[in-house]
């Protein structure tokens, strides 16, 4: 979860950009990872990149800015898609602004990622490690022994109280009248 960016055509009756063009480029600029997880190094931070597919026809890329990056690693995307539209004649578009994000904008764009990285980092308690300095290693999956063993405990008793209440049963029944 980020702050978003989009490239998108500025025109909707203009030509889609070329797939293996656009991917193309994405790897020239410094993308790595696979063709539908690209991350690029924007200063520290590790903005993801994925090309945005609509009814199998390419729209565009969507940029994706991790909270907790920076302000000069957001500039830095927003550079870095500013480039990538003049190359292949998309407009870099900010859903926040409501808009296209063109050098007039570069500082309201900026101003809304400080609004929303303040409140996604200390009012919300989102934030993502943006420069990959800690590893993150998944809970442990299962119970914990001491549930185990708590569990193993009740199951035992059940299994007891069953034996013994059949034992019961069975040696005091009385027992049945002869038939004549």
């Amino acid at each position: 979860m980020g702050y978003e960016l989009y490239l998108r055509r500025r025109d909707p009756e203009a030509s889609l950009p070329d797939p293996s063009a656009l991917a193309s480029s994405l790897k020239d600029a410094g993308a790595m990872g696979a063709e539908g997880a690209l991350s690029f190094a924007c200063g520290g931070a590790r903005v993801g990149a994925k090309l945005a597919w609509h009814d199998g026809t390419l729209q565009g890329v969507d940029l994706d800015v991790p909270f907790g990056a920076p302000e000069a690693d957001f500039r830095a995307a927003v550079l870095l898609g500013a480039r990538l539209g003049a190359k292949h004649s998309l407009a870099l578009n900010d859903p926040q602004l409501g808009g296209e994000l063109t050098p007039e904008r570069a500082e309201d764009a900026v101003a809304a990622w400080r609004t929303a990285n303040s409140y996604a980092v200390n009012t919300a308690g989102v934030i993502e490690d943006a420069r990959s300095a800690s590893v993150w290693t998944p809970p442990p999956q299962g119970l914990k022994p001491r549930t185990k063993l708590m569990l193993y405990a009740l199951g035992g008793l059940a299994v007891a109280y069953l034996i013994f209440g059949w034992l019961l049963e069975f040696l005091l029944k009385a027992p049945l009248p002869p038939i004549d």
